[in-house]
């Protein structure tokens, strides 16, 4: 298969937090009706509660965009968080640059995640964005899933993008690899933007990996 005609492409990864502003839409949780004692009753509540606010930071419904990291190949990498920018600035300039690369994007896991996040967090916030990303799966063009194609779209095989960095060869910060997604509300300016631009970096380095193996990208 020969190379297609090289396509400029949007680099991307968007870190999220939950919305306490939109913590009323959660569902109180209630304890099985096995539970008699008061005590059990209240500790499993508040155990549930937690864990219900942690899972609200991945639904665009309950959370926003803390964070997003943004190269077009050739350029340098623009990285934007919620402590010196606005979320409404994070999505218009994420969309602005996927308008200048005709919706040419890669990234890991964007199907299922980062681009109905936007899209969906763009709805919420009345932005337009001027182009509609191609949402279709089992495909490697014109938005490229690396997790996707890497595990041939099965979601039961899939694993994480520091877990494939390590499989593969690809060096991380040491730092960067210690941090999960849920520690992000508790991270500094500095180490947040480290850690979504870390996670751009390694979706870069993959995709170099993967071509001419998974797809023929010039």
């Amino acid at each position: 298969m020969d190379p297609v005609e090289h396509q400029p492409r949007l680099f991307f990864d968007i870190e999220t937090l939950a919305d306490p502003a939109q913590f009323e839409l959660i569902e109180e949780p209630s304890a099985p009706a096995n539970y008699k004692d008061p005590d059990k009753i209240a500790a499993y509540v508040a155990e549930k509660r937690v864990k219900l606010v942690e899972r609200a930071g991945l639904d665009p419904d309950t959370a926003t965009i803390c964070a997003v990291a943004l190269l077009i190949e050739g350029n340098p990498p623009t990285v934007m968080t919620y402590f010196q920018d606005t979320e409404e600035a994070m999505v218009q300039t994420f969309w602005s640059m996927l308008r200048t690369t005709s919706g040419h994007c890669v990234g890991y896991n964007i199907l299922r995640f980062d681009l109905p996040f936007l899209m969906r967090r763009s709805f919420a916030l009345g932005i337009k964005p001027g182009i509609v990303p191609d949402l279709r799966r089992h495909r490697d063009e014109p938005v490229t899933d690396l997790m996707g194609i890497l595990f041939n779209w099965d979601i039961e095989a899939t694993k994480g993008l520091k877990w494939v960095a390590k499989r593969y060869g690809i060096a991380r910060e040491p730092l960067l690899d210690a941090i999960d997604g849920s520690m992000v509300k508790d991270l500094d300016e500095p180490t947040l933007r480290a850690y979504v631009a870390g996670d751009m970096s390694t979706t870069l380095e993959l995709f170099d990996k993967m071509n001419s193996i998974y797809f023929n990208h010039a």
